[in-house]
Parts: structure tokens; sequence; C-alpha cells
């Protein structure tokens, strides 16, 4: 989907809010986050797999220890889609099963509970593939593009030219992401997501001081608010109508100042599009059919 700032363009002009005093930046961003939100949680909720939406996330079990930390982007405790058991090589051998909590003294497989996932017998596991769906990042608009890096002092510089206007961010933001030109995250040497999450810790004109791991930044990538944070909305390309008309009804209401819910922002017609849209629709049959019910009885 396009960048954050060409979205928030459209919706000023289409609402007639341009001058900057009716809706403040961040103001603006916070409602297409949080039209995001809606969005995506009717995706999930009419999908729950929703495959556009998946990360994955190894583990290596602990003779001593069968609790593990689920990712900290999931998009909710419960948006698991599957734990396999793979080999040194990442080859997968076979799935885990998912039990309930109750179940995790007397059979074999996986259960969550709180923000963890327990396995029963993590000695059996020599590796643990997670799939799971994610949180999408926090939209924000570019505040200035990367000039210079010292990954020894923290320090990011940007060029002036690119520098936002509305410099207020550290009013809103205490922690923030770098990303390249088109939004997607910086990798670090092992191929995981880097510059996530990093602290400001000193803000001065066009120099930034970041606690954090920056060492993957690169001159020409771009600073951007919120801790897990993007230029480009993720949404699907077909969501864009969607977002555009719950934006533009916040604003509407914010103009008007009349109390609504935000789920409310999109029509019934528009809630029952969007489903049709995400659900499952996939004919293809996963498993053989199987008439025998004998195997049921173990």
């Amino acid at each position: 989907m396009r960048r954050l700032e060409l979205l928030s363009q459209e919706v000023r002009q289409t609402t007639d809010t341009e001058d900057i005093e009716s809706i403040n930046t961040y103001e603006l961003m916070r409602y297409f986050r949080d039209a995001q939100r809606t969005i995506q949680k009717i995706i999930f909720t009419v999908n729950p797999d929703a495959e556009m939406f998946q990360r994955e996330q190894m583990y290596t079990p602990s003779s001593t220890d069968n609790r593990y930390n689920l990712p900290s982007d999931i998009y909710a405790n419960s948006a698991v889609t599957s734990l396999l058991s793979v080999d040194s090589t990442g080859r997968v051998l076979y799935t885990i099963p998912k039990l309930s909590f109750r179940e995790v003294r007397v059979k074999i497989g996986y259960a969550l509970k709180g923000n963890q996932f327990i396995l029963t017998n993590p000695n059996q596991y020599r590796r643990v593939l997670m799939t799971y769906v994610y949180k999408l990042a926090t939209p924000s608009y570019r505040l200035g593009q990367v000039s210079a890096v010292n990954a020894a002092t923290g320090v990011v510089s940007v060029s002036g030219s690119t520098l936002i206007d509305d410099t207020d961010f550290t009013e809103y933001y205490d922690r923030y992401s770098i990303v390249d030109s088109d939004g997607a995250n910086l990798l670090d040497a092992n191929g995981d997501r880097a510059a996530i999450n990093l602290k400001l810790t000193n803000y001065a004109g066009t120099s930034f001081t970041f606690q954090g791991d920056i060492s993957a930044v690169s001159v020409g990538d771009w600073i951007v608010a919120g801790s897990d944070a993007t230029t480009h909305m993720e949404l699907p390309d077909e969501c864009e109508p969607f977002l555009l008309a719950h934006v533009g009804r916040r604003i509407a209401a914010k103009l008007s100042s009349t109390d609504v819910q935000l789920d409310s922002l999109l029509t019934s017609e528009e809630r029952a599009d969007l489903e049709d849209l995400f659900a499952n629709n996939v004919k293809d049959i996963f498993y053989p059919v199987s008439s025998d019910g004998y195997y049921l009885e173990y």
C-alpha cells in the first residue's frame, strides 16, 4: 500500500482539512493506526490463519525449562498458527499438536498460557519452528533521512532538507524504528529484524541519539516514530478504500464533536465486503478423506 504521507494528503483533501491546525500530524497518524487495527481485527476474526500476516520464529528447547516466551510482535497470545518440530537443517519433521492447558501433564504437545507456550516434553525436540500472526507495524511519517550514522555512539544524523516540518514528535513518542526507502525492516547479520524499539535519549536539530542496535542502519534509510513502525501501510492494497473511509469518518466525527465508536466507522456493508474478501475460500483438501473412524477411539 502507499506511503502514509500520500494517504494522509488524499484524506486531508477529501475532508477539507489541509489546514494542519484542524487535525495535527500525529493525531492523523493515530487515526490511520486505529483504522489499521480495526481492519486487521476484522480480517483476523474471519480468517484466523491470515497467511498474509504470518511470520516465523525458531526456538531451541532447553532440557531444564519447558516454558518459552511468545514473539513480542504476535497479534494476540492465541495467534499461533502452528508449532513444528524441525531438524538442524530446518527440515520439518512433524507438527506438534496443540493442547488445552489442563492436558499438559497427560499428553504430548504444546499449550498456551499468558504470553508463553509450554512444551510437554522439550527433550524430544532439537528445534521448534513457530508460525504466528503478527501485529502490523505502526504507520508513521518519515521524520528524516539518514545522512550519517555512528553505531558506536548511537548517533544518527539526518539531512536537514528531509526533516519533518512538525518536529513535535518527541512529545508523542519515546521509541523509534529505522526502515529502508520502501518501509521494509532492516536486517542484522543473522537475518533478524533490526533497528526497532530504539529509545531516543537525545534529539538536537538534525541529530538523534538512540539506545539500541543501529549497526544495520546505512545512509539513505528513514527514521520513523514507533517501537515497531514503518512508512508504508502494511495492509493489502484491496484495503485502501476501507482505510480511507474509516479515517475520513473519524475526522468528520472529530470536527463535529460527535462521540462515535471506532468499529462503527465502517458501515455494515463495508465490514461484510472485507469479510468476504479475506475469508478462507480455499477449496483444496488438506488431508486425505477417511471414512474409518476407528482411530478416534485412541
